[in-house]
């Protein structure tokens, strides 16, 4: 059976549509993955920076007391003290009373040689402590650099691209686009014939 010129143009036409849309199906996975892949090196980037910013022998003098304070002793200090968000620890130990008041924690509690090995203080006096708190003047800058660092992981852990997406719902997506661009053609090519049939007396 020979087909006419008319048939074959829209079989022609339809296979164009097929092959259009499983084209654009594929690319949308594959950018995806692309995507996700990226979205995944940048956060294992990320969280290996923000691990080495808050490892302690990298920290500066202020920030380094701070993480002591709050990782080093088993939460004495926060027992006696109630210990400041990092912002406000590193601003108020600049201030003698403060200081003062940190420095005899230590002493009082028998911390004083760890102190001297963790801070390479041999002989760690008050005056000395307090003298190396405000020569920091590192902690604000590197603490601004963990936050921007941290928050910048959090953007990418909250991405779309992240990696919580799986391949299975990346490829229940292109059915939908395969479905929209290729399927769902019919059911408005249905749809418009049979009102123009209707209409039809």
């Amino acid at each position: 059976m020979k087909i006419n010129g008319k048939i074959k143009k829209v079989i022609a036409k339809e296979f164009l549509f097929l092959l259009g849309s499983i084209i654009l199906s594929v690319l949308i996975f594959l950018i995806w993955s692309l995507l996700i892949n990226i979205n995944q090196n940048k956060e294992n980037d990320l969280i290996q920076k923000v691990d080495k910013l808050n490892k302690y022998k990298n920290l500066p003098y202020k920030l380094k007391m701070f993480h002591f304070l709050k990782n080093g002793v088993p939460n004495i200090y926060n027992e006696k003290h109630k210990l400041e968000e990092r912002e406000q620890f590193i601003y108020k130990i600049k201030k003698r009373e403060k200081s003062n008041q940190i420095y005899d924690f230590i002493k009082e509690n028998g911390f004083l040689e760890i102190i001297k090995k963790d801070f390479y203080d041999k002989n760690l006096k008050e005056e000395d402590f307090y003298n190396k708190i405000i020569k920091d003047t590192k902690s604000e800058k590197y603490l601004n650099e963990i936050k921007v660092s941290e928050k910048e992981l959090e953007k990418t852990k909250k991405s779309l691209f992240n990696k919580n997406i799986y391949n299975e719902e990346i490829l229940g997506i292109c059915l939908v686009v395969f479905s929209v661009f290729f399927i769902l053609r019919y059911l408005i090519y249905g749809t418009k014939w049979s009102i123009k049939q209707l209409k039809t007396k």
